[in-house]
């Protein structure tokens, strides 16, 4: 894992100029020779200047399609729509758009490359809202946020958490307090859902938006965290009628999968709009306006070929030539380097040293603020802050240093002896306060093996874990596998699996397999090994569970007396061979042994998970022994509140109910463990509980319901990113619509269902199979 603190702060570079402007029309699309700037590289600064020309006034909109979600504000951020040069078209699209959340959930993305102007017409949106009475919540990540957990979202709930935590259930204002490390107990109970976060800010939005209509502008959205991310396309999926939007600048040729999440969900509802060059009159009247000088037409028609009609280009091509003295002569080309990082760096250059110092260690940190910078760096505000501010290179709002242009931070980094900035950051990592933010500062600060550091990110990484965030947690144990020593081999091997596993928790189940089978190829068998393979399998239980169940009893084979890896292994081993309906006495066996190893070592959960398969053994063995299991299971159940429904007792005793013909009783049983995933904000466990509630209808006659059921059921585990659980409800609807005598209906059904099981046996299989039967006897 690379890492990287430059910071990336959004431009407040305007396209500013006076009156008149061409009218551009929505939707149309000018053909031209438009400059050539190659978008491929994720580096910023590779955007190679051309001198091929934009004609006036040429832009491009594209199609009309879906997005969601709203927000609140610190201050007043947004730019007035007057004034602004050369984006009539874009300015209408605006307008339109804010005008449209009154309809229901809609999304509109500014995508450009660096420089064309995105943030100036993200600020135009933001104060149409503003004007329109609508509660902005607003954010504006950096580059060096990325890592952190929940960031992005912070900023955005930050002035209304009051308001938004009020009417929450409590587990989900827990969620969202741990999730923001609001309370002095955030490690206790275990992690909530990765959803639960998502769950708590739809319904925080929900409850806003019933009072205004909300707005969530997300500025460089390339640049927020992954948590944050999370829970923003957790709200968009569900967002239907509420008047909530989301207005987002997201740089082009950068990786969006969030604006593709939000393509799907919004559909007709979500608007992009691609921010192209400015043409030279527009062009003109920037330069104008920002630097009070105007060009003579042919040095304008060189800066306009050479910046490709990009306003930040252009602008820091007349700072260059201005600082350089040069005049126009004709026939002779303009002294341009090839690159923006060349430009970026000539004007960072003619600043003194010290206060390029100065910017090193604002570029380090994504919330700089004027006293920090100066501890971090050494250097006093007078001498280091003064000549950056008198250059428009940064400027300073309420004590924090805000560059006026993303690369330009990238740049004072970039531009740093690579000798001083592990300085700056180990002055950092002892200058802030919160957890995360040093940790990623120390990992920066060091640039071999480092036990000390490791083992802080390793302890930072279990506090993010518990905020419910996997995916920054797995992060920062990548880190501290890279900075453990090598002849510390059995710590950073734990470390190592146990990153991984969080890998596919947070939803990067293919990261998290091939780093694990790279992990177990060297090693040899033995307590190592068994724990990698322990994890394997626990990511191979839904998939593949006969391939998991064959990792589980190697696992056993090889804990050599690590008994709480063996107590796992062998619940596993029940657990899969009970989902694959096979030998069930030997899922027995195994359940009863994980029992009686998870009391030794004092595992309440691990106890209720073995307790729950062997009573499913028991059951569908016919044991004598069932009733009782049953009983002992129930007195577990209240242990287990805390957790993830699936892991509660409650399924197992509702599913041994169905068993015993007791439809009723687990069908409450069954209520009330959707009564619980909704106030956890559990959305994992939802389709299979409600499969199993579909099931219970069926059995008791009612089919409409059972239907409805599954159909709800599929949905849930399709925006959950859960396809086995999908298998489940379409194999349940094959059968509903079957004994409906919807053969047509019944025979889709399954097939869709058998398409998503890879491997034979199981409910979806019994299912499935039922549901045949009952055509062939119709």
């Amino acid at each position: 894992m690379m890492l990287s603190l430059e910071t990336r702060i959004p431009s407040d570079h305007g396209l500013v100029a006076p009156d008149v402007r061409a009218r551009l029309r929505h939707r149309v699309r000018r053909q031209s020779d438009r400059a050539r700037i190659d978008h491929r590289s994720s580096d910023p600064f590779e955007l190679r200047l051309s001198r091929t020309v934009y004609p006036h006034g040429a832009y491009r909109l594209s199609g009309r399609e879906p997005a969601c979600v709203s927000l609140v504000r610190r201050r007043t951020i947004g730019r007035q729509m007057t004034g602004i040069v050369g984006r009539d078209a874009e300015l209408d699209v605006l307008r339109d758009f804010v005008a449209s959340i009154a309809g229901g959930a809609s999304a509109l993305v500014l995508e450009g490359e660096a420089g064309v102007g995105k943030t100036t017409l993200w600020e135009a949106g933001v104060a149409e809202a503003e004007a329109q009475g609508f509660r902005v919540l607003a954010a504006r990540p950096a580059e060096s946020e990325t890592s952190l957990s929940f960031s992005g979202l912070g900023d955005v709930l930050d002035t209304a958490l009051e308001d938004a935590l009020a009417p929450l259930p409590e587990a989900q204002r827990r969620a969202l307090r741990r999730a923001f490390v609001l309370d002095d107990d955030e490690d206790a109970g275990p992690p909530p859902d990765p959803h639960a976060v998502g769950v708590a800010f739809l319904n925080v939005l929900r409850a806003l938006s019933e009072v205004t209509p909300v707005l969530i502008a997300v500025d460089d959205m390339q640049w927020l965290d992954a948590a944050s991310s999370g829970a923003l396309v957790y709200a968009a999926r569900r967002l239907r009628a509420e008047q909530a939007g989301a207005l987002i600048a997201h740089r082009a040729s950068l990786e969006g999968s969030v604006l593709e999440e939000l393509r799907r969900s919004l559909a007709d509802r979500f608007t992009h709009v691609e921010v192209c060059p400015l043409d030279i009159i527009a062009l003109q009247r920037v330069v104008q306006g920002h630097l009070g000088t105007a060009l003579p037409r042919p040095l304008l028609s060189e800066v306009h070929q050479v910046s490709g009609g990009n306003p930040f280009y252009a602008l820091e091509v007349v700072r260059m030539l201005g600082r350089s003295g040069f005049s126009v002569e004709a026939g002779r080309p303009l002294p341009v380097p090839k690159t923006l990082r060349d430009l970026v760096h000539g004007r960072l250059l003619a600043l003194p040293p010290d206060s390029r110092d100065f910017l090193v260690a604002a570029a380090a940190h994504p919330h700089p603020t004027v006293a920090v910078t100066e501890a971090a760096s050494g250097v006093s505000r007078l001498v280091g802050l003064t000549p950056a501010l008198e250059s428009g290179i940064v400027e300073v709002d309420e004590g924090r240093i805000r560059f006026t242009h993303s690369l330009l931070a990238a740049g004072a980094y970039e531009m740093a002896d690579p000798l001083r900035r592990p300085e700056i950051h180990a002055r950092l990592a002892k200058l802030l306060v919160d957890p995360e933010s040093r940790a990623w500062q120390l990992a920066a600060s060091v640039g071999e093996a480092d036990e000390a550091v490791a083992a802080v990110l390793e302890e930072v990484a279990q506090r993010a874990h518990a905020r419910g965030a996997p995916g920054p947690a797995a992060v920062l144990l990548d880190r501290a596998y890279e900075l453990t020593p090598r002849d510390d081999s059995e710590r950073g091997l734990r470390r190592a699996v146990d990153a991984a596993f969080l890998h596919y928790e947070s939803g990067d189940a293919l990261r998290a397999e091939a780093s694990l089978r790279d992990l177990i190829e060297p090693l040899t068998p033995g307590r190592l090994r068994a724990r990698a393979l322990m994890v394997l399998a626990r990511i191979r239980t839904y998939d593949a569970p006969a391939d998991a169940t064959d990792l589980f009893l190697q696992v056993v084979e090889e804990a050599e007396g690590d008994l709480e890896t063996l107590a796992a292994a062998h619940e596993g081993v029940a657990s899969c061979l009970f989902w694959l309906m096979e030998r069930l006495d030997e899922a027995e066996h195994h359940a009863e042994v994980a029992f009686a190893l998870a009391r030794e070592l004092g595992s309440e959960a691990l106890a209720a998970d073995a307790l729950i398969t062997q009573l499913g053994a028991e059951a569908l063995l016919g044991r004598p022994t069932a009733p009782a299991t049953a009983d002992e299971t129930f007195g577990l159940d209240a242990t287990a509140l805390g957790y993830r429904v699936l892991d509660q007792p409650l399924v197992g005793l509702s599913e041994y109910w169905i068993w015993t013909d007791a439809h009723e009783r687990s069908r409450a049983m069954l209520v009330e463990g959707l009564r619980r995933a909704q106030e956890l904000g559990d959305e994992s466990s939802r389709p299979y509980l409600l499969f199993l509630l579909g099931q219970v209808e069926s059995m008791l006659g009612e089919l409409e319901g059972a239907l409805v059921r599954a159909h709800e059921g599929q949905e849930a585990a399709e925006q959950s990113g859960q396809p086995f659980f999908a298998a489940y409800n379409l194999a349940l609807q094959g059968l509903a619509q079957a004994q409906l005598g919807r053969p047509d209906q019944a025979r889709d059904a399954v097939r869709r269902a058998l398409e998503l099981t890879r491997e034979r046996g199981g409910q979806v299989w019994l299912v499935a199979s039922s549901a045949l039967g009952h055509l062939e006897l119709a």
